[in-house]
């Protein structure tokens, strides 16, 4: 599996988890992520579709704007 795989499937467990408990706060609390980044993800996700969230940081092919951060 793939980093990339990983955090794609990180992020599908999250909003399922969501879905599955009715909470979004709590669902975040125990995947240790923001409530502000779920919402990203999900308007990501309605927008243009969970392959979206199969790249790295929602950026696509182009990683320049990650590279910064590095």
């Amino acid at each position: 599996m793939t980093p990339e795989d990983s955090i794609y499937r990180f992020r599908l467990r999250t909003l399922t988890l969501a879905e599955k408990l009715g909470n979004v706060r709590a669902a975040c609390r125990v995947m240790g992520i923001h409530h502000s980044t779920f919402y990203r993800w999900k308007r990501q996700a309605e927008q243009y579709g969970l392959e979206l969230l199969h790249t790295a940081f929602g950026y696509g092919a182009d990683q320049s704007a990650v590279t910064l951060w590095r």
